[in-house]
């Protein structure tokens, strides 16, 4: 059982909204780095970050997260998080800023909770596959190390503004179309069709008594 499911007084959802306050906090104020602390979370060191502009031609592009959980020999692992922001970054952009930050920070703590072995093996698979094709982006997106960290990550999100997690689940899904968008539409319906019903699917039985 992970952590999250016994903890009474940090469970992994408020130990999320803490860390994305915090971030949110440190971007507001304009630092273009940050490091803290997490004594909140067992296997959580440090997050630290960076904020940097979108540089041309990609001045304009949408604000863009990165996180990712690092496992490192010394016990000291840690997220960390890019925040690519366009140049006109201003407080128009909180809102999306602070939805995605959720997302981003929930999902990292979901792979904090996974055993240092699975995260080294499915770790160092998923990065050798560096998802250069939508069949590639399938197997990583629909891993045992990612599947649960990314609707863990959009259930966290849809509660948080109160939206419906399939709406959550098909704007992403829409996103990593995108990412993709030079490959025939038909061939990435019928590949994005397949990882949405196997989250759909993964979603309803983690928490069957939501309304997804």
């Amino acid at each position: 059982m992970n952590w999250y499911h016994i903890a009474s007084i940090n469970p992994a959802e408020l130990v999320a909204a803490k860390i994305t306050r915090q971030v949110f906090e440190q971007i507001k104020a304009g630092k273009e780095d940050f490091l803290f602390s997490t004594p909140d979370i067992p296997n959580v060191s440090v997050v630290s970050g960076y904020v940097l502009p979108l540089q041309p031609p990609h001045e304009n592009d949408p604000l863009n997260i990165r996180a990712a959980y690092y496992v490192h020999t010394n016990e000291t692992n840690h997220i960390g998080i890019t925040i690519n922001v366009p140049q006109d970054f201003g407080p128009e952009y909180y809102s999306q800023l602070y939805a995605e930050l959720q997302t981003a920070i929930r999902h990292e703590i979901e792979h904090s909770t996974e055993s240092r072995e699975k995260i080294i093996e499915e770790g160092a698979q998923a990065w050798q596959r560096n998802r250069p094709t939508p069949e590639a982006a399938e197997k990583y997106l629909t891993s045992l190390l990612e599947l649960p960290a990314n609707v863990a990550g959009m259930y966290y999100q849809a509660k948080k503004t109160k939206k419906p997690f399939i709406e959550v689940l098909d704007n992403w899904i829409a996103a990593w179309k995108k990412i993709y968008a030079r490959y025939p539409s038909e061939i990435l319906t019928e590949i994005f069709d397949r990882v949405r019903k196997k989250l759909l699917n993964y979603a309803r039985k983690r928490y069957p008594k939501a309304q997804l």
